[in-house]
């Protein structure tokens, strides 16, 4: 948490200023690379939550649907809509949160799914 606070930082204070950006990601503003590199280290480490969540058919299409929302939002977010009027950059900001919100409630779901499915099979032992 305290390196992707660093990041932030980072992003905002000095590759902002300075108008550093990744000829890979040609369509973002300047910083916002950050995040995308964020998302791929992201979707590394949920191939490993993957066969966590596969134990429950229900955890795991709650968290795959989570992921599909998370990227989707933050490929929203990356893209660059400052040569767009201020009513379509307010439409496109709301239509992003509700994508963020939607996967971080997906995932949340498919965490508590596997809470109460461990939960269920340790007092289902003891008896």
């Amino acid at each position: 948490m305290k390196n992707l606070r660093y990041m932030k930082w980072c992003a905002m204070f000095f590759l902002v200023p300075h108008n550093i950006k990744m000829p890979l990601f040609f369509w973002t503003r300047d910083g916002d690379f950050v995040l995308l590199i964020i998302l791929i280290l992201g979707l590394l480490f949920s191939i490993k939550l993957i066969r966590l969540f596969s134990e429950r058919r229900s955890a795991y299409c709650w968290f795959v649907g989570g992921l599909c929302f998370a990227i989707i939002a933050i490929l929203m977010d990356s893209f660059n809509y400052e040569g767009f009027g201020i009513d379509i950059q307010l439409i496109e900001q709301f239509i992003e949160e509700l994508f963020e919100v939607s996967g971080m409630l997906s995932i949340f779901s498919a965490v508590f799914l596997m809470f109460n499915f461990y939960l269920q099979n340790f007092l289902s032992a003891r008896d």
